[in-house]
């Protein structure tokens, strides 16, 4: 049996955002062998990295915090919330089956559905069939969302029953059981890490995105791109895109952004 942990970024609801035009769902595989296992790495890394802080009330792995250096991560040196996010990658990567993405770009969509539900249905029509592939099941577990949470559980009622219902496809879902399980993330170390994922996912895919939008801009002649690219990134956007291509190398049951 396997886990599937889901976390978002950059959700604004409904409304197109151009300062976040993408709403993204990362969903994390775990097999049940190994929860325990990615549980107690997690937390080697945290208690060794922060053995004080943590211990503090309300101690949640944020990536924003991390990134930035805000919250509770105020304070702390760039270099040791680096090192600390490359060992939470190091930690999923040994112990989780596969990370993806399914998401939607808000500013090019024309559905009027909640972006959530449809990145919920994309995720749901690549994780089914994967289960049965492997002959396993499969359990949704959730970061809390009270703006969507009623309707996803519906939604996956729906799929159980007869079939996803938006798309080009349509998957009946026998494999992934029970409903939608929704947590709250400072009590689940597995979802905070999955958060870290999908924001550095997120925030790389951005990143890579808008350079190309520039290079292709250039007149001709111009450079090759890796040469225009190492010459254009800043420090920050270097270091994410270094976290994002390591995180890649977790293997995928198959991401997309929509359309």
């Amino acid at each position: 049996m396997f886990l599937a942990y889901l976390d978002e970024s950059g959700n604004t609801g409904a409304r197109p955002d151009p300062d976040q035009p993408i709403h993204l769902i990362g969903c994390l595989l775990v097999e049940d062998s190994q929860v325990r296992p990615l549980e107690d790495a997690l937390a080697e890394v945290v208690n060794r990295r922060f053995p004080l802080l943590c211990r503090r009330p309300g101690f949640e792995l944020h990536a924003a915090d991390l990134y930035g250096g805000s919250g509770w991560a105020k304070g702390v040196a760039p270099q040791v919330r680096i090192d600390t996010i490359g060992e939470i990658v190091d930690a999923v990567s040994r112990h989780s089956d596969s990370f993806s993405y399914f998401g939607v770009d808000k500013l090019r969509s024309f559905a009027n559905a909640h972006p959530h539900r449809i990145a919920f249905q994309f995720l749901v029509e690549n994780l089914e069939p994967y289960l049965q592939r492997k002959g396993a099941l499969g359990l949704l577990v959730a970061d809390e969302n009270h703006e969507v949470s009623q309707n996803l559980i519906d939604d996956f009622a729906i799929f159980k029953e007869f079939a996803t219902t938006w798309g080009y496809k349509s998957v009946k879902v026998q494999s992934i059981i029970d409903s939608v399980h929704f947590v709250q993330s400072h009590n689940n170390r597995i979802i905070q890490a999955v958060d870290m994922l999908t924001y550095f996912t997120l925030k790389g895919y951005r990143i890579g995105r808008r350079k190309i939008e520039t290079f292709l801009a250039l007149p001709q002649p111009r450079e090759s791109y890796p040469v225009w690219l190492a010459a254009n990134l800043s420090r920050s956007e270097q270091t994410v895109l270094e976290i994002k291509n390591k995180i890649a190398l977790i293997p995928g049951i198959g991401s997309k952004i929509w359309p």
